[in-house]
């Protein structure tokens, strides 16, 4: 895409413009003023870096970026994204239609289909995953999704890092997880073949904390499917219990059946 299309795929949507950038081998930034001798490559199977793409004069906001870790980016997401500028666009038109015929393309998609687009999803993600850290490091007020041996729903903590909210769990929730492994409810190891006394705990990044109301909603969450357990172990209870009365009950059966059939070969054979 030459930087004459660039620019009018900023003025048409900034973050898809946003988002073909950091595709490239060698994204602009916003000013369009980056170039190949701007970034260096330490192995042939790493993308290209530069401390001039995020913040500085030149580079994307750090936080403008991290608005874009929020979802998962897979290829439906790429080919989902379209422009009017016909030289924005490597993948295919979409063509506008009348009702007898077509009347030529009304717009493109921005992503070819096939390897390339796979090509790119790559070198997005990775350029997420590193402004995730970045955001992990600068923030002092984070969040941290726990996941504690076999259990799918997570607890959030707060913490300045990832060692901050695992010391907090260990302060104050482990010992409640530990008995409740104890009992069976879930597996303390995370289930890949280790079997160990010690609970497998693993801090995960969520993102920066904005205020209380961010945790209470993580949580209530991990509460709810809590109760979603309860309800259903008590609905085991009650099944088990009508079980354990049925298996007494056969077991009287079979023994007075057993008793009353002896008595009567007895009597036959006296």
């Amino acid at each position: 895409m030459n930087l004459k299309s660039f620019r009018a795929l900023q003025i048409e949507s900034p973050r898809t413009a946003m988002i073909f950038d950091l595709t490239e081998r060698f994204p602009r930034g916003p000013a369009g003023k980056l170039r190949k001798k701007d970034y260096a490559q330490s192995a042939y199977y790493e993308e290209p870096k530069s401390e001039k793409l995020i913040g500085g004069a030149l580079g994307y906001d750090l936080f403008e970026l991290y608005a874009l870790c929020s979802k998962s980016w897979w290829e439906n997401d790429m080919l989902a994204l379209r422009t009017t500028i016909e030289g924005a666009a490597m993948g295919r038109a979409i063509y506008l239609r009348d009702e007898t015929k077509e009347t030529g393309p009304g717009s493109w998609e921005i992503f070819k289909r096939g390897p390339q687009v796979t090509r790119r999803i790559r070198r997005l993600q990775t350029r997420l995953r590193a402004v995730k850290t970045m955001v992990e490091a600068k923030s002092t007020k984070n969040i941290y999704n726990i996941r504690v041996g076999s259990l799918r729903e997570t607890v959030a903590c707060f913490g300045q890092d990832q060692k901050h909210a695992e010391q907090t769990f260990d302060l104050l929730l482990r010992a409640s997880f530990e008995g409740a492994g104890d009992t069976g409810l879930f597996r303390k190891t995370n289930g890949w073949g280790r079997e160990t006394d010690k609970m497998d705990v693993f801090p995960e990044y969520h993102g920066p904390a904005h205020g209380p109301h961010e945790i209470m909603v993580l949580n209530n969450k991990f509460s709810e499917e809590m109760r979603k357990a309860k309800l259903e172990l008590e609905e085991k209870i009650k099944t088990m219990q009508s079980q354990i009365a049925a298996v007494e009950q056969l077991a009287d059966m079979v023994d007075n059946f057993t008793l009353s059939t002896c008595a009567a070969f007895t009597e036959d054979m006296s």
